[in-house]
């Protein structure tokens, strides 16, 4: 499978808003059977990937305004085996996986380019501070590796009759290894994390026709952690009449205080870099989650049939993990701590009419609130605090309609509704110098200008007022509350039937329909690359072909 794309620059200041994708993935699939009730399972896949966002993207990345670009070449494998006895009361699994990454990097930028810095050298010196930037500009490449190996043994046995009714115990262990390591000209020091978690797991699942109930646990010893930590959960089903089911859920789990992915992303603004890390004296996130739910099946007259699911949820984090964002040492650090907690609340609704063969229609609409238990800044100089948790919509639903007018032929109409939401801004600003000609971020002067107009696209109906605050002069880091987002998209798929044993489908449509899109983007090398939110592409159009045998 082979990936090109152009990267894509929305509001015309030269700027990418899409990054630059380059990718191909192969990979292969194989068994063998044993015995007629043994088989073992090989996989192997191999994806390289290059990325690049920022401008001037035919110059090497430290000679461009803004870059960041990475190239991943990625290795993942799995073995399993599995076995079932004549009796199919024994069920045993086994398996192992890896996957393997290499990656490089580059995160940096600037107003002045290190060719500019050079030409200056020719006629007189370069300042030390201009030395100093372009040697940052110049060493801000990176080499992650990283290797995670995955170990895991699965026995399960069908009871006739245990206790009170059939039942399916099940027991398990699983190791679970991975290996870090960072190297990267912009951090202060490497990030090298070697972590391992030892697990086992049982449960018992109870079930008839009309009831079931399942009791389990799952034990985990990670490295990070001096203690071990169960996470029980149950679940209880009840099909009062063939037409409907009832669910009730309860399950526990939690997080290490480890390095994630996400960690390894750098975001840039106007030049600077935004890094995360965990706080020195960072701990486990726990959290228990409860769920009920009910579904409903029926049908209709004419063929039609009609599913409706409604479900609510509730889930409660201890000890949750949060960002809080501050400058330190010419560097903005998103610091990873333990807050009060925080909670989950809301509701679904689901449903599926459909008449076979002709039309089928799936829509959901999910309402909850993520709150703090605390109310919080996600940044210390904007003055701006509550208990809504950055970045979680109330609202979102979808809808997925497939028409087939003739044989052959399908229509899809698909739709994704996300509402609105709040986002930190770093808004490109000028600021009063202190005594060691540093900027004061407590003393803000004015917007910062690019190309003689402000950097900042800046919506005040949007923005969300602290202590000492309004929305008119808006500077600095500040909350903005995002709009309402419908996203809508049109395919058309004809499949020709070559042969018997094979055909082809041939396909066009249209993604972002309204073309519902960020308006607010900054402009130029002071914007803040991480000030992205809504539907990830534009309106865009697609075409291909498929073959399957």
């Amino acid at each position: 499978q082979l990936h090109h794309r152009s990267p894509y620059d929305r509001n015309g200041d030269g700027y990418s808003e899409m990054p630059k994708l380059d990718g191909n993935n192969v990979g292969l699939r194989g068994f063998a059977r044993l015995s007629e009730l043994s088989r073992l399972t090989a996989e192997l896949h191999n994806t390289r990937e290059f990325r690049r966002g920022g401008d001037l993207f035919d110059n090497e990345p430290h000679n461009a305004h803004i870059a960041e670009q990475l190239r991943h070449n990625n290795l993942t494998g799995s073995l399993s085996y599995s076995f079932i006895s004549d009796d199919t009361r024994h069920r045993v699994n086994a398996f192992a996986s890896f996957m393997k990454v290499q990656r490089e990097s580059y995160y940096g930028g600037g107003e002045m380019l290190v060719s500019d810095f050079l030409e200056k050298a020719k006629t007189s010196p370069l300042t030390t501070e201009e030395s100093k930037e372009m040697n940052k500009r110049l060493v801000s490449y990176g080499r992650t590796k990283g290797y995670t190996g995955v170990l895991g043994a699965q026995y399960a046995y069908d009871f006739a009759r245990l206790l009170f009714m059939p039942s399916q115990f099940t027991v398990g262990v699983e190791y679970n290894h991975d290996d870090l390591e960072d190297k990267s000209g912009f951090r202060k020091n490497y990030l090298k994390q070697n972590v391992h978690t030892t697990s086992a797991y049982l449960q018992n699942e109870w079930k008839t026709e009309r009831w079931s109930f399942l009791v389990g646990g799952r034990l985990d010893k990670h490295s990070l952690l001096d203690h071990a930590i169960l996470s029980p959960r149950a679940n209880v089903r009840f099909n009062p009449t063939p037409d409907w089911v009832l669910r009730a859920n309860y399950s526990a789990g939690f997080r290490a205080p480890q390095i994630f992915d996400e960690d390894l992303h750098v975001a840039n603004a106007g030049g600077d870099l935004i890094l995360i890390e965990n706080a020195k004296n960072l701990h486990e996130e726990r959290s228990n989650s409860f769920s009920l739910s009910a579904d409903w099946y029926t049908r209709l007259g004419g063929g039609w049939q009609l599913n409706l699911t409604a479900e609510a949820f509730y889930t409660e984090l201890h000890d949750a993990f949060n960002l809080t964002q501050a400058e330190r040492d010419g560097v903005i650090v998103k610091t990873r701590t333990n807050s009060s907690g925080a909670k989950v609340v809301g509701a679904s609704l689901e449903g599926r009419l459909s008449l076979p063969k002709y039309w089928a229609l799936q829509a959901g609409v999910t309402y909850h609130r993520s709150q703090w238990n605390e109310a919080q800044q996600w940044d210390e100089n904007d003055a701006y605090t509550t208990r809504r948790i950055y970045r979680t919509p109330d609202v979102y639903g979808y809808f997925v309609s497939t028409f087939t007018p003739m044989k052959h032929l399908d229509i899809s109409l698909t739709g994704n509704l996300t509402g609105s939401m709040l986002a930190g801004h770093l808004i490109p600003t000028d600021y009063a110098k202190d005594a060691n000609g540093e900027d004061d971020l407590t003393k803000p002067t004015g917007l910062t200008e690019y190309e003689g107009r402000p950097s900042a696209t800046v919506r005040h109906d949007r923005v969300m007022s602290g202590e000492g605050q309004d929305n008119v002069t808006v500077l600095g880091p500040r909350t903005f509350k995002t709009p309402v987002f419908f996203e809508c998209g049109l395919k058309v798929q004809y499949t020709l039937p070559i042969r018997s044993y094979y055909k082809a489908q041939v396909y066009a449509g249209v993604q972002n329909l309204f073309d519902a899109y960020q308006d607010d983007f900054d402009r130029g090398y002071p914007r803040d690359s991480a000030y992205i939110y809504g539907p990830m592409a534009p309106r865009s159009y697609f075409a291909g072909m498929r073959l399957s045998f």
